[in-house]
């Protein structure tokens, strides 16, 4: 999702965001001369994550609906990298964008992860019937081989089975043992 979409959909989630980065760009040598009042979130207790957390452009982003978790680990992450906080808003929206996707498509990795091993458990749990039920081995075997997933001996070692139920329960045994290569 790139360009007027994108535009439209951050302006959507995030209604004041103009008005934040205009107002927090700018600021002037007076405007923080008094000390800043310090909230400590849920677990925050040390000096260092009040006041990495405290900075106005950090509060911009936790004013837009950030995840305070995802702020910090992504505040701190820049601190240990860059050795400084972020200095302007749209520099920390976009790192927090970007770690907003990132755990999207972690969370996505995990969920087909979690598939491959449930069809590997379903597989496991139903080994019997597949032995009984699988007539039509070669087609599946040479399909193997050409993916790579098993090698040319593997392949001749299975089809060289006289019963299509001996060679049904090698080609589930070598796919359970391959696991979600297979």
């Amino acid at each position: 999702m790139k360009g007027q979409e994108f535009v439209d959909e951050i302006q959507g989630r995030y209604p004041h965001l103009l008005e934040q980065l205009l107002s927090t760009s700018d600021t002037t040598g007076e405007e923080n001369a008094d000390p800043p009042i310090i909230h400590f979130g849920p677990g925050e207790s040390s000096s260092e994550d009040a006041v990495m957390m405290n900075t106005p452009v950090v509060k911009s982003a936790l004013e837009m609906g950030f995840n305070r978790d995802l702020v910090k680990q992504t505040v701190q992450s820049k601190i240990l990298t860059t050795g400084e906080n972020y200095k302007t808003v749209n520099d920390i929206v976009s790192a927090l964008l970007n770690a907003e996707d990132e755990k999207r498509e972690e969370e996505k990795e995990k969920q087909a992860e979690e598939m491959a091993s449930d069809d590997l458990s379903l597989i496991r749990k139903n080994r019997m019937a597949l032995f009984q039920q699988l007539t039509c081995v070669l087609p599946i075997l040479d399909n193997l081989l050409k993916a790579n997933v098993i090698n040319k001996q593997e392949h001749d070692i299975i089809k060289q089975k006289t019963q299509i139920p001996l060679q049904a329960r090698e080609l589930i045994d070598t796919i359970l043992v391959k696991g979600n290569a297979a």
